[in-house]
């Protein structure tokens, strides 16, 4: 799934609805952003430890 946001003029964004409901975020959640050689990464800060183990 892929869902297009903008970039505010503070630099800020919104997570879809849809993915929010989906991968259960609330507020108050972390999120991580992560520059890749492909673009940036978005993942919930809990998981991170998970994907790279």
């Amino acid at each position: 799934m892929s869902q297009e946001t903008r970039v505010t003029e503070k630099g800020q964004t919104t997570i879809p609805e849809e993915l929010r409901d989906k991968h259960d975020l609330k507020p108050g959640d972390e999120v991580r952003w992560m520059d890749i050689d492909e673009g940036i990464f978005v993942i919930r800060d809990a998981d991170v430890e998970t994907l790279w183990n």
